[in-house]
């Protein structure tokens, strides 16, 4: 999505994504594009819409996910 000049629709970046896939590292796979965005949306990192994808830009991004990194794991000790 990043490289992508306009949003696509998830039927484009999945193709997007198995032909990058093929083509450098000759690898034939059917990308579960479905689980992908979902994972994207429950981590606030592509912006909702019913027909395009549109992520956020990648400094927001790179954000969200330190900020999910830093409260993965909560430890405290108590006395």
């Amino acid at each position: 999505m990043l490289t992508a000049e306009d949003p696509l629709t998830k039927k484009e970046l999945d193709g997007r994504i198995e032909n990058w896939l093929a083509e450098g590292w000759d690898c034939q796979i059917d990308f579960e594009i479905g689980d992908a965005v979902n994972k994207l949306q429950r981590l606030n990192l592509i912006q909702p819409d019913e027909e395009i994808l549109k992520g956020v830009p990648l400094s927001e991004a790179k954000q969200q996910l330190d900020t999910i990194w830093d409260n993965f794991f909560t430890y405290s000790q108590t006395p």
